[in-house]
């Protein structure tokens, strides 16, 4: 018996509660939950919210190289009270769901991986009988939001002397309105980040009329004066402390390039997995992260860069001497000045996770040496069969002896292309939005 990969993209209260997300996005979350069999291997059990699309989950196995009669199980429990688009406490704790797994995994030799080890993965390994992960007390006694809070990370990040955007952690209405205030008076613009949200869910960009605006956020708003900024404040505020929890207050810098550095952190201590560059826009959904360039081409040649890693190695060190294993991104922002500050980390599975298992395996451990990875979010991508045809049938599959191609990343339409060059790889990526283009 391997090991039980869960995929539960969300905490319960992020999937349910006060900051619960748009179903359209809750869906799209469960779709992306299916990458993670890109990460499964023989032996092992992948808990899903629904099923893959059987053409993908034949494009995986076909791709590692897995038999058919050693493909990884794949299980969904029954739908509960709400949906089957992610896996909500009473999906993941059903009795005849825990029964099913209980049958089929070893205690003595199974260890758990899921996106959010929370309470509710950590009640469903005792129920197993299962150890789950090394950090698995840090994580009971609610690690898993100590180590995805921003405020958490400031807190570090400034005591440890990272460099970090300017900003504060305010805990009442007032403190932050002065220190908005004294930015929109100059004609700047701030970020305010909920605490425990994540992928740009909860940002929201506050600019004067002159003031610069940009990605990574769901909400932007002008102000204009500061009764303009008491009056916004009223009815936010609220929303952003979600009943009491701090609100994270940085300085926005515009036209920034957003960095991330992946880590495993092991009783060895913490080990860079990879990084890169994330590709975000808007939509009508809000921010959406539109894929990745690894390594981040733009930043590499930038003298700050390792200097970024180191920074990032040290703070991810910190995390593990608190007792935290498993996991961790760190998150930073490259800016025009060439400075790179960061400004996040979470300690889950992070997007880029099965992308780096994935890279290791076809290209070996040098990946990051000699290939670009550029990696292409597409919603509209629905047709999976018609699409795996189309590449297929223009050569441009991933070909194992060449080290470059086409692989699809998962059933939402992300689309992994590797190549030999940045420039390589955007010509690809031209030709699959001709070659994949609606009728």
């Amino acid at each position: 018996m391997g090991a039980i990969i869960i995929g539960n993209q969300l905490v319960e209260e992020t999937a349910t509660g006060h900051d619960e997300l748009p179903v359209e996005y809750r869906r799209y979350l469960g779709m992306v939950s299916h990458r993670l069999l890109w990460t499964a291997r023989p032996g092992d059990v992948v808990v899903l919210p629904n099923r893959p699309h059987p053409a993908f989950v034949e494009h995986v196995w076909h791709t590692l190289g897995v038999e058919d009669n050693a493909a990884p199980q794949i299980l969904v429990p029954p739908v509960g009270a709400r949906d089957d688009l992610l896996l909500y406490e009473d999906r993941l704790l059903d009795e005849d769901f825990c029964a099913e797994l209980g049958g089929i995994v070893d205690p003595s030799k199974t260890d758990v991986r899921a996106f959010f080890h929370d309470d509710v993965v950590a009640e469903l390994c005792a129920r197993l009988g299962v150890r789950g992960t090394p950090s698995r007390s840090f994580l009971e006694q609610s690690g898993t939001a100590l180590v995805n809070s921003k405020s958490t990370f400031r807190a570090i990040a400034s005591g440890l002397g990272l460099s970090v955007p300017a900003g504060i952690v305010a805990l009442t209405a007032s403190a932050a309105e002065a220190y908005i205030w004294s930015h929109l008076a100059e004609g700047r613009s701030v970020i305010v980040k909920q605490d425990g949200h994540g992928g740009g869910y909860g940002n929201e960009i506050i600019r004067s009329p002159g003031g610069p605006s940009g990605f990574g956020a769901s909400r932007t708003i002008t102000i204009e004066d500061r009764q303009g900024l008491d009056a916004e404040l009223l009815g936010a505020w609220d929303r952003w402390s979600g009943g009491g929890r701090p609100v994270v207050v940085e300085e926005y810098s515009a036209d920034s390039v957003p960095l991330y550095a992946e880590f495993s952190i092991t009783e060895s201590g913490p080990e860079l997995v990879g990084h890169g560059e994330m590709r975000v826009g808007t939509s009508d959904d809000g921010p959406t992260n539109r894929g990745l360039v690894i390594p981040a081409i733009r930043a590499t040649g930038s003298g700050r860069y390792q200097a970024f890693l180191d920074e990032a190695h040290r703070l991810v060190g910190a995390l593990g001497a608190m007792g935290y294993r498993g996991s961790v991104s760190v998150d930073s922002i490259l800016l025009p000045d060439g400075r790179i500050l960061l400004n996040e980390f979470n300690g889950r599975t992070s997007g880029s996770t099965h992308v780096h298992i994935l890279c290791r395996a076809l290209l070996g451990e040098d990946a990051l040496l000699d290939r670009v990875t550029l990696v292409r979010s597409n919603r509209a991508l629905t047709n999976i069969p018609d699409a795996l045809r189309r590449i297929r049938d223009a050569g441009l599959w991933f070909n194992r002896t060449g080290r470059s191609g086409v692989l699809l990343g998962g059933d939402d339409g992300q689309l992994i292309i590797i190549g030999s060059t940045l420039e390589e790889t955007e010509r690809i990526e031209s030709h699959l939005e001709a070659l994949l283009a609606p009728a």
